[in-house]
């Protein structure tokens, strides 16, 4: 998931349309579109911009393309951002099937 398609979620999950959050942040629709859609890269005042308007805001996840964030939503309502790493995930699992593989008897 790019920096777009995260912006594009983060500013849906606050109920805003694209427009309704360009004039949050004071940029204009046209430059948060093309962040959007990918046609432009965030610039540093944007980032700041964002940052301002979403104070939890993990840089880590937002800026790095592997990284995605999933809500997972309590019993109670409660919404909670569960953050991985797709490659991470399938590297632990190739180690933990090496290691399922040495101790389990073999056919």
């Amino acid at each position: 998931m790019g920096i777009g398609e995260k912006l594009k979620e983060l500013y849906k999950e606050k109920g805003l349309t694209q427009a309704e959050f360009a004039d949050a942040i004071d940029e204009s629709i046209s430059q948060v579109n093309k962040v959007v859609n990918g046609h432009r890269n965030v610039s540093s005042e944007m980032l700041q911009k964002i940052i301002k308007f979403f104070p939890l805001l993990d840089l880590n996840w937002f800026l790095k393309e592997d990284i995605t964030l999933r809500s997972i939503v309590s019993e109670d309502g409660a919404v909670y951002k569960i953050e991985h790493n797709p490659s991470q995930i399938l590297k632990n699992m190739e180690e933990e099937l090496k290691v399922l593989k040495a101790i389990l008897p073999q056919k």
